[in-house]
């Protein structure tokens, strides 16, 4: 009872913040912003920050990284990631909504691309990437509502790592005209 109470708030959720914003393929030409979304329980999420603010660098995009941070916290461990960009447990409300201050900072960049690098669907991603105004939208895995426009996904006999599925990203991204 509780699960079914709980999706009804979140489809409404999601209806209630959902984007207007057509989405599409765009030239890379065409792209001036853009925001990701790093998962930093995934192996090597590190590598995935370095490969994005170099890929952000060499096409000359205002980029910025968000991440999802769900590890339970030792009581000594530093935090790697900005707190402004990070998503972590407490930062979710009971149906696992995004805190509306940090959502509404990731939306505040306006992008023109939206990049998951989430290799797993959970309700914090598809909040993210259904709120996002951003004009093309690329991830790892479909999400239910289809909001992605290019999905970068795996056979199940061979799982890539995030930064490999964005080396194959930038690839289709420069054959877009």
């Amino acid at each position: 009872m509780t699960c079914l109470i709980k999706e009804h708030f979140r489809k409404k959720m999601l209806e209630r913040s959902r984007s207007d914003v057509p989405t599409g393929l765009l030239p890379l030409e065409q792209i001036q912003t853009a925001v990701a979304i790093v998962n930093m329980e995934e192996p090597a999420a590190n590598l995935c920050k370095e490969e994005l603010l170099s890929f952000f660098k060499k096409h000359d995009i205002q980029g910025e990284i968000f991440y999802l941070d769900f590890r339970k916290e030792a009581k000594d461990e530093l935090q790697i990631t900005s707190p402004q960009t990070t998503f972590r447990k407490k930062d979710l409300n009971w149906a696992g909504r995004p805190c509306p201050e940090k959502a509404n900072y990731m939306r505040g960049h306006h992008p023109d691309l939206f990049i998951s690098l989430v290799g797993k669907n959970n309700f914090p991603l598809q909040f993210l990437a259904t709120c996002s105004q951003a004009r093309f939208k690329i991830g790892r895995m479909q999400l239910p509502d289809q909001t992605f426009d290019l999905i970068v996904t795996h056979s199940p006999q061979q799982e890539i790592l995030p930064a490999q599925a964005f080396v194959k990203m930038t690839e289709i991204l420069k054959k877009i005209k």
